[in-house]
């Protein structure tokens, strides 16, 4: 039987996947992961369940192929750490691991680029990812502003400390990003 490596890659991702979904209720119960309600994450998800908070310009990127059968691929990326809020320092080089899994189904990061991070803290296999998927991930404009999408938006909209402080915005600074989700922090 011939298997392309295009179905091999999309079965081990599916393995994978199920692996970890199976793994998230422990991981829920060990940690107080807060779960958003009726499907749509809040800020306060975001914030709550970050083992790392920041903005900083992605320094390096490189596949870290698997050392053995028992291991997966994945990527290492470097941050310049600009503003820190949580579980790191400003001017820090941060270096994270990514499943390769999620740069596959078109998760990227360049060189050069400036972005606010919710990060989860790296699990037992060292790997980390944005804590609600796209919605853990904002782009910073040339200014160093936070830039919102309609699903940061959305997010923001349901919150119960940030409903209706940023409605209808689709940039902050960072000084006022940072307090919000200080706020978010405190009302924790």
């Amino acid at each position: 039987m011939h298997l392309s490596l295009r179905k091999v890659s999309a079965l081990r991702i599916a393995i994978l996947v199920s692996a970890l979904c199976a793994g998230l209720g422990t991981v829920a119960a060990q940690n107080r992961i807060v779960v958003p309600r009726l499907g749509v994450p809040t800020f306060q998800h975001l914030t709550r369940n970050s083992g790392y908070i920041f903005s900083g310009t992605v320094k390096s990127v490189s596949m870290l192929e698997p050392d053995s059968l028992n291991s997966i691929g994945s990527i290492k990326i470097t941050f310049h750490v600009e503003n820190a809020v949580r579980g790191v320092r400003k001017g820090q080089m941060l270096v994270v691991r990514e499943w390769a899994g999620l740069w596959e189904s078109g998760e990227h990061y360049r060189v050069g680029e400036r972005v606010a991070l919710f990060l989860f803290r790296p699990g037992k296999l060292g790997l980390t990812s944005p804590v609600g998927g796209v919605l853990g991930r904002f782009p910073l404009d040339p200014y160093g502003r936070v830039l919102l999408n309609r699903e940061h938006i959305a997010a923001i909209s349901t919150d119960p400390v940030l409903a209706g402080r940023w409605q209808g915005r689709s940039r902050i600074s960072w000084k006022e990003f940072s307090l919000g989700i200080r706020r978010e922090l405190q009302a924790y």
